[in-house]
């Protein structure tokens, strides 16, 4: 199915309609610059919705499902390489019963946002970069039944990426730029010496330029979400220009 644009931002598909390929990509930056990984949100007709980072996209996935059961964690074709943990899940939740929810947010900061190669043919949005001190969040919402949406729901909590929608729910991202506050640095400090450790020991032979991971997190055990971070800074050891 060939997106349609929505007053100039965002798409919006019919899951029944979507290929499995298709689906709400995005990515901060620019294409040419410094720049994040590219996201993509798709999901099926049954109303499950999945998130996933194009970088690692072969390895990591966040998903929603329609009974209201998520998780986020390896996917099955990465589970025989989950470096010792115990299960390829590292979370699993279940959404509150509210009609309209938030499921997963991913931030971005600026100071993490590198200079790479990436070739994109697929049609997706550009965030501007959130400057010094800053993230782009990008928030996933859901709403049950999906009459439940409103475009004021978007207006009111971001700039709109894309909407899925199929008979039992309806599913959009939004964006917005905020300042990082206290507790999200001091998160991504405290976890930098055990992302170098495992990073040198397990990339050591990938070249570093456009490497990106993610650190995990969840303030409640609804409220989840990823921090994407240039892992050549970390795993590598290059860090002089810290500027969170």
């Amino acid at each position: 199915m060939t997106p349609r644009t929505i007053g100039g931002e965002g798409y919006s598909y019919t899951m029944h309609d979507l290929h499995p390929r298709d689906g709400v990509r995005w990515a901060v930056g620019t294409k040419d610059g410094r720049r994040s990984s590219t996201w993509r949100m798709w999901g099926d007709k049954k109303g499950d919705c999945y998130l996933s980072m194009r970088s690692i996209g072969a390895t990591l996935k966040v998903s929603l499902h329609r009974d209201r059961r998520c998780s986020v964690g390896f996917t099955k074709e990465f589970e025989s390489k989950k470096f010792g943990f115990s299960s390829r899940h590292w979370h699993r939740w279940v959404l509150p019963g509210s009609p309209v929810v938030k499921g997963f947010q991913i931030l971005v900061p600026d100071s993490d946002l590198a200079e790479f190669a990436s070739e994109e043919k697929e049609p997706m949005a550009w965030i501007p970069a959130p400057g010094e001190g800053r993230a782009v969040v990008v928030t996933v919402f859901i709403a049950e039944p999906p009459t439940e949406f409103s475009w004021v729901n978007p207006e009111k909590n971001g700039n709109l990426l894309g909407t899925m929608v199929c008979r039992t729910r309806a599913t959009w991202a939004v964006h917005k730029n905020q300042k990082l506050d206290v507790n999200t640095v001091k998160m991504i400090e405290e976890n930098r010496a055990k992302v170098q450790k495992r990073g040198a020991a397990l990339l050591k032979d990938i070249p570093p330029i456009g490497l990106r991971t993610t650190l995990f997190g969840h303030h409640s055990d609804t409220d989840v979400f990823f921090i994407e971070l240039d892992a050549s800074r970390y795993a590598y050891g290059n860090d002089e220009n810290s500027s969170y």
